[in-house]
């Protein structure tokens, strides 16, 4: 029995120091504007992390302006979320129609689909962490269960270059 212990505090000692070092390799990216400092980060979804994604036929997709929701597995995303009871809720917010960029949220979604279908293996985007982030320590965390597609003018963003240099 004691042995059989030992084994049980070894495993979860390996599975909550991995889950740590998975959390600890993060870059992020701080881009200033007049007013606001945004942080952005690259992170690269996998069947791993990828719970659900809301099923969306594409007439709707397009009719909502292109705003979707993914849920993603906590323990698989590298920035710690304490107040946070359930998984991670990644957010494309919607655009008007006259913004454009619904065609390009939509191929997005589509492979995040063929992630979950298994068809496809991973897929690397650019969030937009504010305003559900705060500064703890040497580190980030969440102080919601939200973080969002990177956007700008209704444009989904992949890259963590302020707007201007692009």
């Amino acid at each position: 029995m004691r042995l059989l212990n030992i084994i049980l505090l070894l495993c979860f000692t390996s599975i909550s120091h991995a889950e740590n070092l998975y959390k600890s390799h993060v870059s992020i990216i701080k881009n200033d504007s007049k007013n606001h400092q945004y942080l952005h980060m690259r992170f690269e979804i996998t069947s791993d992390n990828l719970l659900k994604i809301e099923k969306i036929d594409k007439h709707d997709f397009f009719l909502d302006g292109g705003q979707f929701e993914v849920i993603l597995n906590k323990n698989r995303f590298p920035i710690s979320a304490p107040h946070c009871k359930g998984n991670i809720i990644l957010r494309m917010p919607w655009s008007s129609k006259t913004q454009g960029g619904i065609e390009k949220k939509y191929a997005v979604y589509q492979s995040l689909e063929k992630i979950q279908s298994g068809k496809k293996d991973k897929l690397t985007i650019t969030l937009e962490l504010n305003p559900y982030v705060e500064k703890s320590g040497n580190s980030y965390e969440l102080t919601q269960c939200n973080v969002f597609f990177r956007t700008a003018h209704g444009q989904y963003i992949n890259n963590t270059e302020p707007l201007n240099a692009q």
